[in-house]
């Protein structure tokens, strides 16, 4: 998931701070940002495999939505219309959410490290090669 919204970051930046001489710069900006949305995907799959029970998967997975519902109808309000064509406020709200996404990440793979290394202490470490 850090890794899948590295391209988006570098395709805000790239349409944010590049001058609107370099337009094919630009472009591959644009391109770049069109892949925002396989974390998503990966958040939505990491609910489907690691959430134990049918009443807490669809609650954490209305959550997600609500969330992604939410994002949807607020972040188009960052592009306000006095700022065409650069619209400054939009892209720092996508790049400061994309940061935020990538904070997330490493919180959430931090702590299953942590996790996982508590169970191995307490349960001890699983052998894949026994039946």
């Amino acid at each position: 998931m850090i890794l899948s919204n590295i391209p988006p970051l570098v395709g805000a930046l790239l349409i944010n701070y590049i001058p609107e001489s370099e337009k094919l710069t630009r472009l591959a900006g644009v391109y770049l940002l069109f892949t925002c949305t396989v974390s998503y995907i990966m958040t939505m799959s990491l609910v489907a495999s690691n959430i134990a029970g049918m009443s807490r998967k669809t609650t954490v997975a209305a959550g997600m939505f609500l969330a992604y519902s939410a994002g949807n109808l607020v972040a188009p309000q960052l592009f306000i219309s006095t700022e065409a064509p650069r619209y400054e406020t939009g892209f720092r709200g996508m790049i400061a959410s994309f940061v935020v996404l990538i904070l997330l990440a490493f919180t959430l793979m931090g702590y299953l490290i942590w996790e996982n290394r508590r169970r191995d202490r307490v349960y001890g470490k699983v052998d894949p090669d026994e039946p």
